[in-house]
């Protein structure tokens, strides 16, 4: 755990060091924090304006570390602060976002789960398939990917060709499987764009296999912050992508989000029998 830390004080203190280049010095500092192929783990990290852009005019940070205690016990979080808005993306639990502050505005869900359950202590298949409720708390979660929506039993063709049913729970499982990459992307020139980016992968023998990358980004002093989010399926599930373009928020008074521009494109697999190209997101 030092020895990356200390890799990333490194990459930081390149930018000033004499006779570096002005192409080397605009080049985004970006930091791994979590590849499960690449056995990359960073427990803790904290990125500030002072240190990455000392020319910006805002004071953003950029904070991760790991939640103690209760049912949140470890829990990671990343915290996002651009200098005006603030927000709370959680890897652990599927790149949810938990919450984004901007003044004397949140956005967020009253839940009366008020800690970020982690995962392993969520039963999805308990209460008749309501599990997924012991967890929720976030304002921005994810459902899905192999099928979403309330408990029942679906029917489908198996991998042999015959008829099969199988029980689904709420809302899927993508909300709590943690990421398996996570990325922290930020921007030494204007307009000094902080990237957090993540993938998590839905895979099962004979089963789905299906992977999510999504990222949210927002500029230092924006009132803003965007999402983008593709979405993609392997080879005998028609090798079908659903891929959608940003979508810029910003916060309203009455604690709703306004969309800026929202705009893209969907193709989903042909005749799938189980819905897999329906993602909620």
């Amino acid at each position: 755990m030092l020895r990356i830390d200390w890799a990333v004080r490194m990459t930081l203190c390149s930018v000033v060091l004499p006779g570096a280049s002005t192409l080397k010095a605009a080049e985004p500092l970006q930091v791994t924090v979590t590849d499960v192929e690449k056995n990359i783990y960073v427990e803790s990290l904290n990125l500030t304006s002072d240190q990455v852009t000392p020319d910006c005019p805002y004071a953003w940070s950029v904070r991760k570390y790991v939640l103690h205690g209760g049912r949140q016990e470890g829990v990671e979080v990343i915290d996002v602060d651009n200098g005006r808005l603030r927000f709370r993306v959680v890897p652990t639990r599927g790149m949810t976002i938990q919450e984004v502050r901007m003044d004397d505005l949140r956005l967020g869900w009253d839940s009366p789960v008020k800690d970020l359950v982690h995962p392993k202590l969520v039963n999805l298949e308990s209460r008749q398939g309501l599990g997924w409720l012991e967890g929720f708390n976030g304002w921005l979660v994810r459902c899905g990917l192999e099928f979403f929506g309330a408990p029942g039993t679906d029917e489908f063709i198996d991998n042999t060709g015959n008829k099969a049913k199988m029980d689904l729970t709420l809302h899927g499982k993508i909300a709590n499987i943690p990421a398996s990459v996570v990325e922290v992307v930020v921007g030494r020139s204007e307009p000094f764009e902080i990237r957090v980016r993540g993938k998590m992968d839905e895979t099962c023998m004979h089963g789905p296999k299906l992977e999510l990358w999504t990222e949210v980004s927002t500029r230092a002093g924006s009132d803003a912050f965007s999402r983008v989010r593709q979405y993609h399926q392997s080879q005998r599930q028609a090798a079908g992508v659903r891929r959608l373009v940003p979508r810029e928020l910003r916060p309203t008074p009455d604690g709703g989000e306004r969309p800026v521009h929202c705009a893209g494109q969907t193709r989903r697999p042909h005749q799938c029998p189980r819905r897999l190209g329906c993602v909620h997101l």
